[in-house]
């Protein structure tokens, strides 16, 4: 005889659309989106992080659409400011690929290319130093919380924005 089980419906949907942002977010994320990273590492890291934080916030997310078409409307919205927010951060270490290359170019150090594993092409070693450089110093100086605690603060600006 099977046991019926009852999904918690609403709890679920918060851990997905949390999901969603932080997937997204994760995704684009210096450090974390690099190559050396498994995918079933980072789509751990976010169901993980998803689990963590949905609890707190409870009280500034969406209720449960009830179209199909509100559905895709939300989650297309988050997946939008996941994705907003993870390829900001980014910027920030293409300018470190982009100084890299032009610094080589200048010291005549721009043929000699290498595998940079960070941006996953072909740069100067100047360049695949100073990205290498940047992750080291992301994770060394614990900035890569702010970027996981942007992301969680990231509710409570995109929750008022929507009450307006």
């Amino acid at each position: 005889m099977a046991i019926p089980v009852a999904l918690p419906g609403a709890e679920v949907f918060a851990v997905f659309v949390v999901f969603v942002r932080v997937g997204t977010a994760i995704a684009f994320l210096p450090g974390f989106s690099a190559v050396y990273v498994p995918m079933r590492l980072r789509l751990l890291l976010a169901l993980l992080i998803s689990l963590l934080v949905t609890p707190t916030l409870a009280n500034v997310l969406p209720a449960m659409p009830r179209t199909p078409a509100a559905l895709g409307l939300l989650l297309l919205a988050e997946a939008t400011i996941g994705l907003f927010l993870g390829c900001t951060a980014r910027i920030f270490f293409a300018a470190l690929q982009i100084a890299g290359s032009y610094i080589a170019l200048l010291a005549s150090f721009a043929n000699a290319l290498v595998q940079d594993p960070i941006v996953d092409q072909q740069s100067s070693t100047i360049a695949g130093f100073f990205t290498t450089l940047g992750v080291v110093v992301l994770f060394a100086a614990d900035l890569h919380h702010l970027m996981l605690r942007a992301l969680v603060d990231s509710y409570a600006v995109f929750f008022y924005l929507r009450r307006g």
